[in-house]
């Protein structure tokens, strides 16, 4: 799992550079966002203790959840590193 994330890294930064890279925001509430990655987020902090708190009256955010899942995915696994 963690090659093929790496790879997806590579080839993600790739698109990016050649601008082939597209972005998608929608609507969304960040706490949904944090959710729906919270099981990976937990995987990869399995010897550390993981606490996020979202307040529940933020407005909704322009995002790519995809992308914005993969910022706090990378976020969280740069912090577990030893």
């Amino acid at each position: 799992n963690k090659l093929t994330e790496m790879i997806e890294q590579l080839l993600d930064l790739s698109r990016l550079e050649s601008g082939l890279l597209h972005v998608k925001p929608y609507p969304y509430r960040l706490s949904d966002i944090v959710t729906s990655t919270m099981a990976q987020l937990l995987d990869i902090t399995r010897e550390h203790r993981l606490r996020i708190a979202v307040a529940d009256d933020l407005p909704l955010v322009q995002a790519d959840q995809q992308r914005i899942a993969q910022v706090l995915n990378n976020l969280v696994s740069n912090a577990a590193k030893p």
